[in-house]
């Protein structure tokens, strides 16, 4: 079902937050506004909204990991070259999106569920956005 949430001229933007959490645990998938565009946001560990999303890929494309800054980004990736780092603290939050060789899953992405990995990690490649907004 499709619904749109108003958050710029909700009452209580807390309850819209609550409720936009609460819908992407359930497995349902959000479209979201960042500073440069349009993204398609769902819970990692869904694998069922992980696949709605990737079906909506070009062929060889994979998913991106939306994190909160270059901090989170360590959670993720065993190690981040000096020029990788400067450019996460540099540039984000904004529209610059990052790609980074992984040859094994490390950290929080080696306990994402194994799909969810496949669609991050095509090419052995991570591609990783720090947006500016309200959701992510």
């Amino acid at each position: 079902m499709n619904s749109h949430i108003d958050y710029e001229s909700a009452e209580n933007r807390r309850d819209v937050v609550v409720d936009v959490i609460s819908r992407l645990a359930e497995g349902e998938v959000m479209q979201t506004v960042i500073d440069t565009g349009v993204v398609c946001v769902g819970w990692s560990q869904r694998p069922a909204a992980i696949e709605r999303m990737a079906g909506h890929l070009f062929p060889g494309q994979s998913l991106c990991l939306c994190v909160t800054g270059y901090q989170q980004t360590l959670d993720y990736l065993e190690e981040i070259s000096e020029v990788g780092r400067r450019l996460m603290t540099r540039c984000w939050p904004g529209g610059l999106q990052i790609e980074i060789g992984v040859d094994l899953p490390f950290g929080l992405l080696e306990g994402l569920p194994a799909n969810t990995q496949q669609r991050l990690t095509k090419g052995q490649k991570l591609q990783i956005l720090s947006p500016k907004s309200h959701f992510i």
